[in-house]
């Protein structure tokens, strides 16, 4: 299985929903600054109605809003386990990773493109990284 990293994933699943913005294109990049830690590089961001809902994708992880606890909160790609979507029925945007440890992390994903809704092509660059990092660590 060729590895694919999650730079080319966001690019190629993410990049074209009208949400997102690639790396240092994003018009509040200072602000995330302070969240990119030394060893990673800033991929992209999805960006939401409100600043405090965006996501942002590294090389290694997600960041995102905690509102649990009002704080940053990071996830590497290696501790997804899976990722559930909402009901395509359904109106939610809430998006649910299970992690290695067990515990579930909703993530919002507002947005929409005629019938089309951003969550399951969020959902779907997740499914993607999990399967590319499980088959880099076999």
């Amino acid at each position: 299985m060729t590895f694919i990293s999650p730079a080319s994933r966001f690019h190629r699943i993410i990049k074209k929903l009208a949400r997102s913005v690639v790396g240092q294109e994003h018009d509040v990049l200072p602000d995330y600054k302070a969240l990119i830690q030394t060893n990673e590089s800033l991929i992209g961001v999805y960006c939401a109605d409100a600043r405090i809902d965006d996501l942002l994708f590294t090389d290694k992880g997600v960041i995102f809003m905690d509102y649990k606890n009002f704080l940053a909160r990071r996830i590497t790609y290696a501790d997804i386990d899976d990722v559930d979507f909402p009901l395509p029925v359904s109106d939610s945007v809430l998006l649910t990773l299970q992690l290695s440890d067990s515990s579930l992390v909703s993530i919002k994903v507002v947005g929409q493109q005629g019938n089309f809704r951003d969550v399951f092509e969020v959902g779907r660059f997740f499914m993607r990284v999990v399967e590319d990092e499980r088959g880099k660590s076999i």
